[in-house]
């Protein structure tokens, strides 16, 4: 019987955990630190877009209770000093309405406004009308403004239907309160430092690969046309002219280019991004102890045309990685590259005694 009992008990507590009653997942802001203390907003929905969202609550919510803030949400229509942004994952619980006081540019906390507004609606992962934000969620925040929208705000990615743009660091801002803005915004400088991210230009990379295999076409009739000048004889074989075209698409399927360098301070790590010009990359590991490089820099000018001034060499074991211009690096990226490179090598020297 007491084995019975045990068991029963145990599915009692189980029963109760899955309601929620034994677990305390609440996250209070007073337990955060203040670095950590801002949303994160990607993208902002459009009078378009907002209706849309709005079916979506109602489709979601058909068979849950309807509280006051679901009646509120669904009724609602932005005014001119109201804007509803999408958050990322919040860093603790709190109730709502909540003031602010600072919006900052996430990639440069360094721009900034202090401005009054509240947060003055929640939806839970955008369908869900709630009284609180959830920690670790996202929501469809609604902000309210006492005097008009700031420009600072067009900087905002727009939803216009239930597409959602990825996250661009670049088109995101942060807000906050003006007491936790300091230690934001060393903690955001911290992990710039910590992780550094060089993404090459792929849009450059094809161009320039097109353009050289369009390039294998007049230097093939150019070879032709001498052939015939010195030969009157010489037959020209059409078949011939197909071969920039099977170069062309062996090229396609089989060449690869650095498409990211990536520093990692934290675990002492270069990651590079080897991608093909078709389908998914590849992250090769550096370790910052074992780095191998060499700096190329270039001064024939033919060759500074097609790689650019400088080409960066990466060794690992047997596999080579080049870093220059015509693998979608421009010149600020290649000396930035190149700083942090000489910086890691000097700290990974070992000191004489």
């Amino acid at each position: 019987m007491p084995g019975t009992q045990l068991f029963f008990v145990y599915l009692l507590i189980m029963r109760h955990n899955k309601s929620g009653l034994f677990e305390n997942t609440m996250l209070k802001e007073t337990h955060t630190l203040p670095a950590h203390r801002y949303l994160v907003a990607r993208a902002c929905f459009s009078d378009k877009a907002i209706p849309i969202w709005q079916t979506e609550t109602i489709i979601h919510c058909k068979d849950r209770p309807k509280e006051a803030a679901y009646k509120r949400y669904i009724n609602w229509t932005r005014k001119e000093n109201e804007i509803a942004v999408l958050t990322d994952y919040a860093y603790a619980d709190f109730n709502i309405p909540k003031k602010f006081d600072i919006i900052f540019h996430l990639d440069n906390p360094n721009e900034f406004l202090k401005i009054d507004y509240q947060l003055t609606q929640c939806i839970h992962e955008a369908w869900f009308p709630v009284h609180e934000v959830g920690h670790g969620h996202k929501h469809l925040c609604v902000f309210t403004f006492d005097a008009g929208l700031p420009e600072i705000l067009n900087t905002l990615q727009q939803v216009d239907g239930k597409h959602i743009p990825t996250f661009n660091p670049q088109k995101a801002l942060g807000f906050c309160n003006a007491e936790d803005f300091e230690a934001i915004k060393r903690n955001i400088e911290q992990q710039k430092d910590e992780l550094t991210i060089f993404i090459a230009n792929s849009k450059s990379v094809f161009s320039r690969f097109i353009l050289l295999h369009f390039l294998m076409f007049p230097a093939l009739i150019a070879y032709f046309l001498t052939r015939i000048a010195l030969n009157q004889d010489y037959k020209l074989n059409h078949w011939l002219f197909s071969i920039p075209f099977f170069v062309f698409v062996w090229n396609l399927l089989t060449e690869k280019y650095i498409k990211e360098v990536k520093f990692e301070r934290h675990s002492n790590e270069l990651l590079i991004l080897e991608k093909p010009m078709i389908g998914r990359g590849k992250y090769h590991t550096l370790n910052y102890a074992a780095l191998n490089y060499g700096i190329d820099n270039i001064s024939n000018l033919v060759r500074r045309k097609i790689t650019g001034s400088k080409t960066i060499t990466l060794y690992k074991a047997d596999k080579t990685f080049y870093v220059c211009k015509s693998s979608g690096f421009n010149e600020h990226q290649l000396l930035t590259i190149e700083s942090k490179l000489a910086k890691i090598k000097n700290d990974s020297r070992e000191i004489p005694c």
